[in-house]
């Protein structure tokens, strides 16, 4: 996983180094973006299931603009940590994941190794329950 830092919705710096030894979600999104939106209460569902066994979501916004981002939070209730790269796709970090599309995914093992890129809900919970104690 490469590190990187981002503000979250209360100006919060976020650094991925916080979620070593957790397995981590690091999903792309924006508030735009109707497939993304779809797969949110799904990935709730996940997230309740397992929120305690170690399991994190970190959630990456490319929207330009912040007050959207925080709206579709709040409409969304994404409870788990959100960050917002407003500079969208040109960003570094989105060019690091060579992120051409969203949504996009990826799942990082509690080593920081990633085991999974825009695996489905099913694929996602197939691994979390045979890898999460």
């Amino acid at each position: 996983m490469t590190n990187f830092e981002l503000p979250n919705e209360k100006e919060k710096l976020i650094n991925t180094n916080q979620y070593r030894g957790s397995v981590l979600l690091i999903d792309f999104w924006a508030s735009w973006c109707a497939p993304c939106r779809e797969q949110i209460p799904k990935v709730k569902k996940l997230y309740e299931k397992y929120k305690n066994k170690n399991f994190k979501i970190l959630t990456i916004s490319l929207d330009k603009s912040k007050e959207k981002w925080v709206s579709a939070l709040k409409k969304e209730d994404m409870l788990w940590d959100n960050v917002l790269e407003s500079r969208d796709f040109s960003s570094p970090i989105v060019k690091e994941y060579e992120i051409i599309s969203i949504p996009s995914s990826f799942l990082i093992d509690a080593n920081g190794i990633i085991v999974g890129n825009d695996m489905t809900i099913t694929e996602l919970d197939d691994y979390l329950s045979k890898n999460l104690k």
